[in-house]
């Protein structure tokens, strides 16, 4: 048995959801245990208003959606990126269900705290930028968000967010051209604002 596991983990991801896709469910394991981390990340930057449990219970949706969809898994695409974008689909569409209620119940988001809220050690100074950072991102459409968060926070490229989003290279660069005018005419107009 450990020598099955051994030949497993050294097959590439490609690999992984081709035999996924001709039914052999074993190898959802292993992807499982290669992207648990990845996709939970990613869940964290793009659906924080979820609970743990809902979180966890997100996360199992996507690796059964993994291996739902594992034939429809298109060729010359990176598996990380696809599984990413699958991620962000998943947790843009949790995140639209919840809007309503988040709504009703004026929760606030729990976005991290940038480096910039660092400079400025005192709690007074770090609620009021916090709240500032809040409202310019809450300016952004869904679209521009996500695309700002891939880039800003995930790191990831022009070209693997575009494969991510599904979306062309030129679109990629537009909405964060967009996100980033729309932030720090915000980030302007909101600092007008305080004493």
């Amino acid at each position: 048995m450990l020598k099955n596991a051994e030949s497993i983990a050294v097959l590439s991801d490609e690999q992984l959801i081709s035999r996924l896709a001709s039914g052999k469910v074993e190898f959802l394991g292993e992807i499982y245990m290669r992207y648990d981390v990845m996709v939970k990340t990613a869940l964290n930057r793009f659906a924080q208003d979820i609970s743990f449990e809902e979180r966890e219970d997100l996360a199992q949706d996507i690796f059964i959606a993994v291996n739902d969809s594992a034939s429809k898994f298109p060729a010359g695409v990176e598996f990380r990126l696809w599984l990413y974008g699958m991620t962000v689909k998943k947790a843009r569409a949790r995140r639209r269900s919840n809007w309503v209620r988040n709504k009703l119940l004026k929760m606030r988001s729990t976005m991290p705290v940038g480096t910039a809220l660092r400079v400025d050690t005192s709690p007074a100074r770090q609620s009021e930028l916090r709240q500032l950072i809040e409202k310019a991102l809450a300016s952004l459409s869904d679209d521009e968000r996500d695309v700002l968060m891939l880039r800003a926070v995930e790191g990831f490229k022009g070209d693997e967010i575009a494969q991510i989003l599904r979306i062309s290279h030129n679109s990629v660069r537009v909405r964060i051209h967009r996100a980033r005018a729309k932030i720090d005419n915000e980030m302007t107009a909101l600092r007008k604002d305080l004493p």
